[in-house]
């Protein structure tokens, strides 16, 4: 005989309904075997006419011996679905009826609302930490420089790390609140049309999970550092940004300069270390924005982060100079001497960092 299995259509705590559940299967030539690992297995057979009771109970010293007393009840012991609930089947209509202690069932069902109230909270607490490090973040980096510099698959689990958060807490409470005011005797009523309701609910929670964790992975799988291309500076079009055009008087190394391209999903971005005779200390990072008014913000928010000074420099509808740190290095470095300079054009902006002799703020200000 063939053996299929099922997933529970109901809330594991609506036990009468579930013994429906069993009950009507059984009356469709399903009878009902064994549970394992969230799934009920059954044998087909020829309809029957069976009724299914959950025990519910504190954990037994002697399983077997409730078996027995049961047994000449008329019930048969089917398999247990944890340590305090087993499940029994009757064919007899004379067999007595189970589950009658109300003070037991309040018991085993307490404990697991307990359970599920821990969960709920736990779920809330990621959320409320997740909440407070984007804040932590934001206030250090500011919010625009997550969106210019991060890729697609880095700002796509972002919102639906939150969806699927939000979408679990909503279930987490609704059932939660259907346990607590649930008076534990009260019958919740097996009908093919709540199971199919049921189905369909399951269904579309799978599909989502299904679709969204898929994309939440992503970034675990894609190396940032693979998206980078190596370029030739010349080949930039960014020369006038370059340490020889903007600091002129600046001691030139001989070390070979380079470029690299980060393609994000709101922006380009364009690095470029170039050497100095005291080693590598003059960065030039240029965004490419996908838009002015995100150029802009970008810009706005970096200088007020930083508290930098409003500077003039020629062909350029915005600059400002600030001393300390980048903001970009901040969660690893601490160069207090660093001279630093966002520029604003367009949609392009740009981020030059230098440590050295040379007076990065009068070399705007020159600019012609």
């Amino acid at each position: 005989m063939a053996t299929i299995s099922r997933i529970l259509p109901y809330q594991p705590w609506e036990i009468d309904a579930v013994e429906g559940w069993l009950d009507d299967m059984a009356s469709q030539g399903l009878i009902f075997t064994h549970y394992s690992g969230g799934y009920y297995y059954f044998r087909e057979d020829e309809p029957q006419t069976l009724r299914h009771r959950f025990d519910v109970h504190e954990r037994l010293a002697d399983h077997d011996k409730r078996h027995e007393e049961y047994r000449d009840f008329g019930w048969e012991h089917i398999c247990y679905v944890d340590a305090r609930t087993d499940i029994y089947r009757a064919a007899r209509e004379d067999a007595v009826e189970l589950n009658t202690d109300e003070e037991t069932l309040r018991s085993v069902m307490e404990k697991s609302q307990r359970r599920l109230r821990n969960t709920l909270i736990f779920g809330e607490f990621l959320c409320i930490a997740t909440v407070v490090f984007l804040v932590a973040s934001i206030c250090r980096f500011g919010f625009f420089r997550q969106l210019l510099t991060k890729s697609l698959w880095d700002l796509l689990p972002i919102p639906l790390w939150w969806f699927l958060v939000i979408f679990g807490d909503i279930r987490l409470w609704r059932s939660y609140r259907e346990m607590k005011s649930r008076s534990l005797l009260e019958r919740t009523y097996h009908t093919r049309e709540r199971e199919a309701q049921r189905r369909r609910e399951m269904r579309t929670d799978t599909v989502v999970r299904l679709l969204l964790l898929p994309i939440l992975l992503v970034p675990l799988l894609v190396d940032d550092y693979d998206l980078r291309e190596h370029m030739e500076i010349a080949d930039t079009g960014y020369e006038r940004y370059s340490i020889q055009q903007f600091l002129p008087e600046a001691v030139i190394g001989t070390g070979n300069d380079y470029a690299m391209l980060y393609p994000h999903a709101l922006s380009d971005e364009y690095y470029f270390p170039q050497q100095t005779a005291t080693g590598r200390n003059y960065y030039v990072s240029i965004y490419e924005v996908r838009g002015a008014w995100l150029a802009r913000c970008y810009a706005q928010e970096q200088a007020h982060v930083a508290d930098a000074e409003v500077v003039e420099v020629a062909n350029h509808e915005s600059a400002w100079f600030y001393r300390g740190t980048p903001i970009s290095k901040r969660h690893y470095l601490d160069t207090p001497d660093t001279q630093n300079l966002i520029l604003l054009q367009g949609s392009l902006v740009v981020e030059i960092e230098y440590t050295g002799p040379a007076d990065l703020k009068a070399a705007a200000l020159a600019t012609k």
